[in-house]
């Protein structure tokens, strides 16, 4: 099995991969993933591209609207009411659309033997609440 070459970083000393840890099929796993959400979208875009070709016919769906199938008609403007809205709301609420960690003493410890969730808000991670961490 081919291996890749990875320098270890010079300012940290033990972080970062050793040499040839990598093999050709952890690259090969690492450049599918990294490349993965670029497939999704293509094949998101071909299938919503075949969808409006179809629904531009008039025997698609139950009628016709301005000369084409309604399910096109529908679906055209529940996109142009939808996205604008959505950016609206993206601008008008940026709290909600941002990324926030839960705090680690409402965290339910992963380890733990416990599979019952306690109510939102109200579970405490002892470690960090006697000051252990992780």
């Amino acid at each position: 099995m081919a291996t890749i070459e990875v320098q270890q970083a010079e300012s940290s000393g033990t972080k970062g991969l050793k040499g040839g840890s990598l093999g050709l099929l952890a690259v090969i796993v690492i450049g599918v993933a990294s490349t993965a959400p670029g497939y999704s979208l293509a094949a998101s875009i071909y299938v919503f591209a075949k969808t409006v070709w179809d629904a531009r016919s008039t025997d698609y769906g139950y009628g016709t609207l301005f000369g084409v199938g309604t399910v096109l008609v529908i679906g055209t403007l529940l996109l142009a009411i939808g996205v604008p809205l959505m950016l609206w709301c993206s601008k008008r609420y940026p709290k909600f659309f941002t990324y926030r960690p839960d705090p680690v003493d409402l965290v339910k410890d992963p380890n733990s033997t416990d599979t019952l969730a306690a109510p939102l808000g109200t579970y405490t991670n002892e470690l960090a609440t006697r000051g252990k961490g992780r």
